[in-house]
């Protein structure tokens, strides 16, 4: 069936429409800036120098080390004037010893007290906001992979792991120690990182390492960068990276063990063991039920297997500290993908990375200890991963579950999950790499799934071509069991069937300075399973194709204009099921004022009935769809920000008006408060129930110190009608080592509700 046109102001419809197409077929070169080549520039380079005296990392750059080294200068705006001039001065230093990398930066400022610092809180994106300095590393010079450090003038730290040139995952914590201070003529930055956190072996010390800095100015809402990443290249795009010399030395200095950094940043071992103690307490209709006390222990065990390995041990593993999920809301017919948040799994993530994340990726570690949100414990899991040789990098995963405490003979058996990789790289980023994964409930051998994957990437060898690609091919045992349940499952439509289900996908960019053209095209089987990864659809054909116009303006206030026209179509062996296009447009002002008009139309085919909102059914059948929207940003530098997106469109045979947003509001340095919402108010002119569908997610941080941090999250959600509560106090009494204490609630419309108050101590040896 087909829905009747959206009798939604058809004429404001239509003038949005034209707007849409206006600002796209517009052409900004009257009034923009000269175009911009296409050709990477060259990278620059630095050499370290070598130390004998132990720094004191405290801020100030005023050790003789310091003074005698050399200034590396040179940096290029990123934003908002592409590649001109920095109007402040900005310089960094490198020093090593044998245990650590040291980096020290200088931020000139004409005037000192604009300098903005309204952030203390540890891990938190909002620094990017202040004035900030981000240390990007390449220790393996593979030309992915990104091992990121960020300090302020308050001495916030966060540090991150960049993987693919593109996802930047904070969750990620290692070793390292940071400060700032203020000079009457700006402010500087000092850096001391263990080698032993970038997986470099002081005794065969390497060549050369891949070094970028960016400086984040948020006076001008402004960024410099020493290694330029322009658009539309990430920030964290490794293969632009400068590179750093000089460290042929390292194998014979001394090392420098420090109590703040838990010990010599060389050890070839860290033990952390952890006890968590605490209560749950229940109630049903507003009577309690009793509280069940909660004790247990266990241990995290990192070692290095000689010069080019380690690995990692965790036994009785828990992650009660861990940020909870976001309330979200699906209108879809799809699962969806929430990420990992747990560090067991995000250290080294990038070596366990295949296919498209989000939508078609082979390995989501979130399949292991979770079920459908509900943790199932890890009795043990052990990884190791290693480089042969500069051009060869592998990882092992095995991780071994059992059924929940207290469940009965219908919970999840014990399980034994595993995955294999190995990659191969060439000196300009490309690669090729193989994995397998493999799940097996201990109770049952017919309960397994296997799944072999080849991937591959070709990075344009100095050019803006990048091709990646990957198939894969599945086989399941005799007997599905209940260890498939969790978030995009793909169930067997057959479970008996047993013969192998094959996948393929390829994405094509050229990632132009103005014009940036995408295809990209999937397909996998009937009934192809993934019991460890995430695949959004299978059985289809899906063919996408995209081109981004966007020109530097440069005059009136103006950053750039970026258009964007998509399409796509999705088909079986017999007949083509949905099909889409829009175009949008998007207005960018130096200040950090954002405007986004945009309009799409598809036609979507339901093959099997599916229920939103409470219980409304969507019956099988074509539906034509219509979309148009308007997006409005102001400067995340501010010490307010808010946007917001409203949207009408068909849904289904009826009606949806859509909006979402966010609120930030960072009064100082200790304290900040975040909002976001989603509102989507469906209507059906038959006998359907429309419903609203409603979240709120609301997060306050309070940074007492870069080392004691609370964190507050409460969340709403209409349609379940649930209310959860989460408060985390965060205590590093000790670098790696930390106090955590958390109190959970879960408040029902019903008066049902669930508390929990953990306390979990951790303490890193040495």
């Amino acid at each position: 069936m087909t829905s009747a046109p959206l009798p939604l102001l058809p004429a404001l419809r239509r003038s949005l429409v034209l707007a849409v197409v206006l600002c796209g077929l517009m052409n900004p070169s009257v009034h923009a800036a000269p175009r911009p080549t296409t050709a990477i520039s060259p990278r620059p380079t630095a050499r370290a120098e070598a130390t004998t005296i132990a720094i004191q990392v405290d801020g100030h750059l005023d050790e003789s080390a310091w003074l005698r080294a050399h200034k590396n200068a040179g940096f290029v705006e990123r934003k908002p004037r592409l590649r001109a001039r920095p109007p402040e001065r900005t310089w960094f230093s490198v020093l090593y010893d044998g245990s650590y990398l040291y980096i020290g930066v200088f931020c000139g400022e004409k005037d000192p007290s604009a300098i903005r610092a309204r952030t203390t809180a540890r891990d938190s994106f909002a620094l990017f906001s202040d004035d900030a300095i981000s240390i990007k590393i390449d220790a393996a010079r593979d030309r992915r992979t990104t091992v990121g450090f960020v300090l302020n003038p308050a001495g916030a730290r966060l540090d991150y792991r960049g993987v693919n040139e593109k996802e930047m995952r904070r969750e990620f914590d290692t070793r390292w120690s940071g400060a700032s201070a203020r000079t009457p003529h700006g402010w500087t930055a000092e850096f001391r990182i263990p080698w032993s956190s970038l997986g470099v072996d002081p005794t065969e010390p390497p060549s050369v390492i891949g070094l970028n800095l960016s400086r984040d100015h948020a006076g001008r809402n402004a960024t410099y960068d020493w290694a330029l990443m322009p658009p539309p290249f990430s920030p964290i795009s490794a293969s632009l990276y400068g590179t750093v010399t000089g460290f042929e030395q390292l194998a014979g200095l001394p090392h420098h063990a420090t109590s703040t950094d838990g010990g010599s940043g060389d050890t070839p071992y860290n033990v952390v063991p952890w006890l968590l103690v605490g209560g749950t307490a229940e109630a049903a209709e507003g009577a309690a039920t009793g509280i069940e006390p909660t004790y247990s222990g266990g241990v995290d065990l990192s070692v290095r297997l000689g010069s080019r390995m380690r690995a990692q041990v965790t036994v009785n593993t828990d992650f009660a500290q861990v940020n909870v999920d976001d309330q979200v809301v699906n209108l879809s017919r799809f699962s969806l993908f929430m990420p990992e948040k747990r560090e067991f799994f995000l250290r080294d993530v990038e070596v366990f990375t295949f296919g498209r994340r989000g939508s078609a990726q082979l390995f989501h570690s979130r399949r292991i200890g979770l079920n459908q949100g509900q943790p199932i414990p890890i009795f043990l899991g052990v990884k190791a991963v290693g480089r042969p040789t500069d051009a060869l990098r592998f990882g092992v995963l095995n991780v071994v579950t059992r059924p929940p405490t207290g469940q009965g003979s219908d919970a999840l058996p014990w399980s034994n999950h595993s995955v294999t990789r190995g990659q191969w790289q060439a000196t300009d980023g490309s690669n090729v790499g193989l994995m397998w994964t493999h799940r097996q409930a201990l109770n049952n051998a017919g309960d397994h799934n296997s799944v072999f994957g080849l991937d591959g990437a070709f990075r344009g060898g100095g050019t803006p071509l990048l091709i990646e690609g990957f198939t894969v091919l599945g086989r399941n045992g005799s007997a599905i069991g209940t260890g498939t349940a969790d978030v995009g499952a793909v169930a067997a439509t057959d479970p008996d069937a047993q013969r192998a289900r094959a996948g393929t996908a390829v994405d094509m960019t050229w990632r132009g300075a103005v014009v940036r053209p995408t295809l990209s095209y999937s397909w996998f089987d009937d009934d192809f399973r993934a019991d460890l990864g995430f695949y959004r659809r299978v059985g289809v054909h899906t063919a996408d194709a995209q081109v981004v116009v966007e020109p530097r303006i440069g005059r009136y206030g103006l950053e750039k204009v970026t258009t964007k026209a998509w399409g796509n179509g999705v088909a079986n062996t017999g007949s083509l099921l949905d099909r889409a296009a829009g175009l949008s447009s998007t207005v960018v002002w130096n200040s950090g004022f954002n405007a986004k008009l945009f309009a799409d139309q598809s036609r979507i085919t339901v093959q099997r009935q599916f229920t939103v909102g409470s219980s409304t059914e969507i019956d099988p059948g074509a539906y034509d769809h219509t979309r148009f929207g308007v997006s409005l940003g102001t400067p995340w530098v501010r010490t307010a920000a808010i946007s917001g997106t409203f949207a009408a469109r068909d849904y289904f045979g009826g009606e949806m008006l859509e909006t979402s947003g966010s609120v930030v509001f960072r009064p100082g340095g200790f304290f900040r408060i975040e909002a976001g919402w989603s509102l989507s108010r469906v209507t059906f002119d038959d006998e359907r129930p429309g419903f609203v569908a409603a979240v709120l997610n609301t997060r306050a941080a309070v940074g007492f110190s870069p080392e004691l941090n609370l964190d507050l999250f409460a969340g709403w959600h209409r349609l379940n009608r649930q209310i959860p509560v989460n408060v985390r106090l965060r205590w590093t009494w000790r670098r790696g080592s930390d106090l955590f204490v958390v109190w959970q609630g879960i408040f029902s419309h019903d008066r049902s509700e669930r508390q929990s108050l953990l306390v979990k101590w951790t303490w890193s040896l040495p």
